[in-house]
C-alpha cells in the first residue's frame, strides 16, 4: 500500500540534496545526525502515527460507536496490561457467541415460548468472519447493536433491488392489480416467507426461459456437534439452519467458458407466462438430456464499489469467494432429492416458529397469483382437493383446517379481479400452506441444481454499472476446512483470531474499524512493530561493518 506524505519544502530540499551527494548504499550511518531527525519526523516513521488526527465521524455515527463500545467493554472487559483497552479473547462467561449471545438475543425479540426455542439459524453473511477481522466481528456480535446503515450500505441495497426489478420487473398487468386490491395483505413474517417462496419458485423458472435469476433463496444446515457443513439428507434438531439469498444465476452454453451473457431459451422449453407449473416441470424432466448436454448454470455473488476499483484486502477477497462456494453447496445440496429437499423446507420454516399446515390468508394468496401465475392451475388443485403430482405432498394427511373464500365475493368490488379470480371464492378442499410451496421449490431446486458447473463468479458494480468481473472454480474441500473454521469460533470452541499483527494490516485495516482507539491487539502490535524498527536501528549503528 502507498502512502502520498505531503512534507514541508524544506525538508524536500534536503531530501533531495542528500539524493544528489550519496551512491547509494545500506549504510545508515551515511546520514548525518540532522539528517535522521528530519526523516524521524517523517510521517511514515513517526512513533506517533498512530495518533495522527482521524476524520471526524458525524454525530451520529459517533454516538452509535461510542454505545457499541460500552457494550463490549462491559462483556469483553479490558486488557490486563493496557488499562482503557478491550481485551481480545472471547469472555469466559460467555464463550460462545452462537449459543451464548446470538440465540438468546432471538430470544429476547421473540413473542412466545415456542419461537424462542426454535429461531437459532444463521447466514452465510455470519460464517465469514474473517471476511475483515474476527475480533471486529466478535465485538459487533457481542455488543448486539444492528450494523450501521452509512451511504454505501443503503446504495448497495439500492442497487441489489435495481437488478432484480430489472431481471424479474413487474408487469404492468400486475402493478395496476396491486394498486388496486382492496383487499389489505397480510406482511407478518409468516406471510412474508410464504410470498419469498413463492418467488423464487417463479425466479428459477426464469432462468429457463430468460437465462437468469436473481435473489434466489436457499439453506443449508450446520452440525452443531462436529461444526461441519452438512451433506446428504438426514438432519436432526440439533443442526443449525443457515440462511442464504444467492445474488445471480446465470444460465450459458457449454463450451463458451468466457462468456457470462444469459442464454435466453425464451419459450423453447417453458413458456414465459402464465404455464401451469406442473406442466412446466414435466417439460424440464422431457428436456433433461438436452438441458444438461448443453447448458450450464453460475453461481454469482454481486458487489458494489463507491470507486471503479475491486478489492485488494486478502480477508476481502476469499471471504468474497467463500461466500459464493456457500451458495453452491447449498444450491447442490437442494438439488440431489426433491423429497429430502422438500422436507429440509419444511424444517426451515419450523426452526423459524411456524406451522407449515397453517393457512396462508387468502388475500396473501390473490395477490401471489396475480403475481405468479404458474400458481393458478395449482390454486385450482387445491380448492378441488384434487393431487398436485409430488407424491409427499400429496399422500401427508393432513386435518383439514376451514379455507372458505365465498364471502369474498362480498368484499370486492373491482369487476376485473373479480372476473380473474371469482371461481376461487368458495370452500376449498384443501387449504394453501407453507407444506404445499415447499413441494413445488424442492422440484424446481432439482431442475436448478443439475446444471450448476464449478465455474463461479463476483461482479463488481458501482453506480449500477458492472465494471468487472471475477471467475474462479469451487473448491469444495477449501469450503469445508473454512466453514469448519467459523463454526469451532461460533460454538466457542476456539478463540478469537485476528488480523495477523504487521503494519500493512493496521494500517489497512484498522483504519476503518470501529473499535481502533481501543482495540489492545492493535496496540500490542503496533507497538511490537515500532520496537523492532528501533532494535533494527540500534543494530546498524553498533554493526562494526557499517
Amino acid at each position: 500500500m502507498f502512502r502520498i506524505i505531503f512534507a514541508k519544502e524544506s525538508i524536500l530540499r534536503k531530501v533531495r540534496r542528500f539524493s544528489n551527494n550519496c551512491t547509494f548504499t545500506h549504510n545508515y550511518s551515511v546520514l548525518t545526525a540532522e539528517e535522521r531527525e528530519e526523516v524521524n519526523r517523517l510521517p511514515f516513521f513517526s512513533r506517533s502515527f498512530e495518533e495522527q488526527p482521524k476524520k471526524q465521524p458525524n454525530k451520529t455515527r459517533q454516538k452509535y460507536t461510542e454505545r457499541k463500545i460500552s457494550l463490549t467493554k462491559a462483556i469483553f472487559g479490558e486488557d490486563q496490561e493496557n488499562a482503557g483497552y478491550l481485551s481480545y479473547h472471547l469472555p469466559r462467561s460467555m464463550p460462545s457467541p452462537y449459543y451464548d449471545v446470538y440465540c438468546k438475543r432471538e430470544q429476547n425479540g421473540s413473542k412466545n415460548d415456542q419461537e424462542r426455542e426454535i429461531m437459532q439459524r444463521l447466514s452465510v453473511t455470519k460464517l465469514l468472519t474473517k471476511r475483515w477481522c474476527e475480533l471486529r466481528e466478535a465485538y459487533d456480535i457481542y455488543s448486539n447493536v444492528d450494523i450501521f446503515a452509512h451511504p454505501q450500505l443503503l446504495q448497495g441495497i439500492a442497487s441489489h433491488r435495481k437488478l432484480e426489478y430489472e431481471t424479474h420487473p413487474v408487469s404492468e398487468e400486475t402493478q395496476a392489480f396491486k394498486d388496486t386490491f382492496e383487499l389489505q395483505v397480510p406482511d407478518d413474517k409468516f406471510h412474508k416467507l410464504a410470498g419469498s417462496w413463492s418467488e423464487t419458485v417463479s425466479k428459477m423458472l426464469n432462468i429457463f426461459v430468460d437465462g437468469e435469476a436473481r435473489e434466489v433463496l436457499c439453506h443449508g444446515y450446520l452440525d452443531a456437534n462436529s461444526g461441519h457443513l452438512k451433506s446428504g439428507s438426514s438432519i436432526n434438531e440439533c443442526d443449525i439452519l443457515i440462511s442464504a439469498v444467492v445474488d445471480h444465476l446465470v444460465l450459458r452454453k457449454k463450451g463458451t467458458a468466457g462468456t457470462l451473457f444469459p442464454f435466453k431459451l425464451s419459450n423453447s422449453v417453458i413458456t414465459r407466462d402464465g404455464q401451469d407449473i406442473a406442466e412446466s416441470l414435466k417439460q424440464l424432466r422431457k428436456n433433461e438430456s438436452f438441458l444438461k448436454e448443453n447448458f450450464e448454470i453460475i453461481v454469482g455473488d454481486v458487489k458494489t464499489r463507491s470507486f471503479r476499483r475491486v478489492p485488494s484486502h486478502e480477508n476481502v477477497i476469499k471471504a468474497t469467494k467463500l461466500q459464493v462456494m456457500y451458495y453452491r453447496h447449498f444450491l447442490e445440496e437442494l438439488s440431489i432429492d426433491t423429497t429430502s429437499t422438500y422436507f429440509k423446507l419444511l424444517a426451515n420454516a419450523e426452526r423459524r416458529g411456524f406451522d407449515v399446515d397453517q393457512p396462508v390468508d387468502p388475500a396473501k394468496v390473490i395477490s401471489m397469483m396475480a403475481q405468479n401465475e404458474y400458481m393458478v392451475l395449482d390454486m385450482k388443485r387445491l380448492r378441488d382437493g384434487e393431487p398436485i403430482g409430488f407424491n409427499p405432498f400429496d399422500s401427508k394427511n393432513v386435518e383439514n383446517k376451514k379455507y372458505n373464500l365465498t364471502h369474498y365475493s362480498a368484499l370486492l368490488n373491482d369487476a376485473n379481479t373479480i372476473e380473474r379470480y371469482g371461481d376461487f371464492f368458495t370452500e376449498w378442499r384443501k387449504p394453501v400452506t407453507l407444506r404445499y410451496l415447499a413441494s413445488r421449490l424442492a422440484q424446481v431446486y432439482r431442475e436448478v441444481g443439475r446444471l450448476l458447473c464449478s465455474a463461479l463468479m463476483v461482479e463488481y458494480y458501482v453506480r449500477n454499472e458492472n465494471f468487472h468481473n471475477t471467475l474462479f472454480d469451487y473448491d469444495v474441500d477449501y469450503l469445508m476446512e473454512n466453514s469448519h473454521d467459523s463454526a469451532l469460533f461460533w460454538l466457542g470452541k476456539r478463540d478469537i483470531e485476528p488480523i495477523g499483527a504487521n503494519i500493512k494490516n493496521f494500517t489497512s485495516y484498522c483504519k476503518h474499524c470501529d473499535y481502533e482507539t481501543v482495540c489492545s491487539w492493535r496496540k500490542k502490535g503496533v507497538t511490537k512493530c515500532l520496537d523492532l524498527g528501533d532494535d533494527l536501528v540500534r543494530i546498524a549503528q553498533n554493526d562494526p561493518q557499517s
